[in-house]
Parts: C-alpha cells; sequence; structure tokens
C-alpha cells in the first residue's frame, strides 16, 4: 500500500511503524509531511519519505489526516490550492480519487467532506497504539465505501484492536477508550501513593502499582470473561479486597467513575460543535 500522512505527531509515527512493521507497506512508500525538521527526521529514520509541503501528500492513494483540529484549516487549504494544477477542477478531481482517514478528535466526516471531494473515514485511536496494543474506532463517511472501511479496519488492527461504528457513538468512544488510558494511569499513580503511605519503599510502590496494572490488564486480553468475573474471583467474603471494594462503595466510587466519563463525552459533544 502507499501512504501519505499530513501530520509528524506521536499518533502519526504510531501508525507508521505498526504499518511497515505488519507488512501493510513498506518504508518506501510512505509519505510524511510536517513542517517540523525534528519530526521529519525521526520518519526519515525509519527510511520513510518526508516533505515540508502537504501537497506531496497527493502522490497517494490513501492520505492520513493527523494533525491537531486547530491545525485543519490550514491543512485542508493547503490541498485544496494545488498551484501545480493550472485547472482547479482536476484538482478537485485528483483529490477526489483519495481516500482521506482523519484521527482529528471532534471532527466529523460531514465537516471533512465540505472541504474535500474525497472519501472520508473517521478513527478514534489511543494512546496504547504506541506500543501495539491500541483501541480504535472506525466510523464511515457519506461517501466512503465498505472496502474503505475494511482498508481503514486492516490499518489501524495492526496497532492493536479496531471495530466499525457509527459516527453518533463517537463521543462515547472518546470518553471511554480515547481517554480511558488517562483514568488507568491515575489509578496506578493513587495504588503508588497509598503503597508509599503505608511505608513502601518509592522504588518497590512504583514497581508494585505499575507491574499489577500491566498484570491485571494482560488477565483481561487473553480471556473472554468480563472484568466482573475477575473481580469476584479475587474478592474473598469479608477478606481484604472486600474492605476496600465495600469503601469504594460506600464512597459511591463507581458513580463517580461513570459520572466523570460521561462529563469527558460531554465536553468531546461540545469541541465537535466548536469545529
Amino acid at each position: 500500500m502507499h501512504f501519505a500522512f499530513i501530520g509528524a505527531g506521536n499518533m502519526a509515527e504510531a501508525i507508521a511503524r505498526a504499518v511497515v512493521k505488519n507488512e501493510l507497506s513498506a518504508p518506501a512508500k510512505i509519505i510524511v509531511c510536517d513542517p517540523a525538521a525534528e519530526r521529519r527526521q525521526i520518519f526519515a529514520a525509519l527510511g520513510i519519505q518526508t516533505a515540508t509541503d502537504n501537497l506531496s501528500a497527493l502522490s497517494a492513494p490513501v492520505i492520513v489526516l493527523a494533525v491537531k483540529p486547530q491545525q485543519m484549516d490550514a491543512a485542508l487549504t493547503a490541498l485544496a490550492s494545488d498551484n501545480r494544477v493550472a485547472d482547479a477542477r482536476v484538482a478537485d478531481a485528483c483529490i477526489a480519487e483519495k481516500l482521506f482517514i482523519s484521527i482529528m478528535a471532534g471532527v466529523s466526516t460531514a465537516t471533512l467532506e465540505k472541504r474535500l471531494a474525497g472519501r472520508v473515514m473517521r478513527v478514534m485511536p489511543n494512546l496504547p497504539i504506541v506500543g501495539g496494543a491500541g483501541m480504535s474506532a472506525v466510523a464511515r463517511g457519506a461517501r466512503a465505501t465498505a472496502a474503505d472501511e475494511e482498508l481503514t479496519l486492516r490499518i489501524f488492527r495492526a496497532g492493536g484492536e479496531a471495530i466499525a461504528l457509527a459516527e453518533k457513538h463517537f463521543d462515547a468512544v472518546t470518553a471511554v477508550s480515547g481517554s480511558g488510558p488517562a483514568y488507568v494511569f491515575w489509578l496506578t499513580e493513587m495504588m503508588q501513593t497509598a503503597a508509599q503511605k503505608l511505608g513502601l519503599p518509592d522504588d518497590a510502590a512504583a514497581l508494585l502499582a505499575r507491574q499489577t496494572v500491566v498484570g491485571a490488564a494482560k488477565i483481561l486480553s487473553t480471556t473472554d470473561l468480563p472484568p466482573s468475573v475477575w473481580r469476584e474471583r479475587v474478592t474473598s467474603q469479608g477478606g481484604t479486597t472486600a474492605a476496600a471494594l465495600n469503601y469504594l462503595a460506600a464512597n459511591q466510587t463507581g458513580d463517580a467513575v461513570v459520572a466523570a466519563i460521561a462529563a469527558a463525552a460531554k465536553r468531546s459533544a461540545e469541541l465537535g460543535k466548536s469545529n
């Protein structure tokens, strides 16, 4: 496959590495466009082509839009004003042949389709894609095809799991999996802090908290049993785990977590309207 990336941030790097590692594309068939020299150097070291202008991305049939939402206007304006093509209608025809895969948070496919003549797929990936354990949701734009959806799923499954969902669910996806790694990191921090307050050395507290989260996540990733079953299996009546879980329930911690994720979804919707 021949890919182009507009934007050379960490997420673009993670996707490109996954694509190359899983042999969906050779490095020489990928081009990354970004004005930042230090970011281009990272991709060049991988054997990937780089460019400073976004127009170079038009050489590829699949273009990943990996810029921040606030950079969208500049990126799309550059694509729409292809000064290498004398007739603007020819430029539009060229763009119409492309598949654009957007990972810009809060930017709908409808918004992009107003600006681009091509087919649009929207994806919400998350940070663990960097380690090959990402969770991505994929939504089809009005002009995108089933083949476009399948291709997008293949690309993001190279970096973890990926599912197809209706775009109306993306605020919830953002709140659960997009922001979700931060919740896990926060819980790990709290476990480490508690361990330190109980008198454990800092290095031991950090290792105990981190490895416990890693181990629990591995169990969930390698079995089909829901987390509730595993929670019950490690909770003995009247035991230490029960004491902790009872305290959390008495303080309505579960309700607070659900409300926090709802707040994230609400903010995602607000950002989507502003974009």
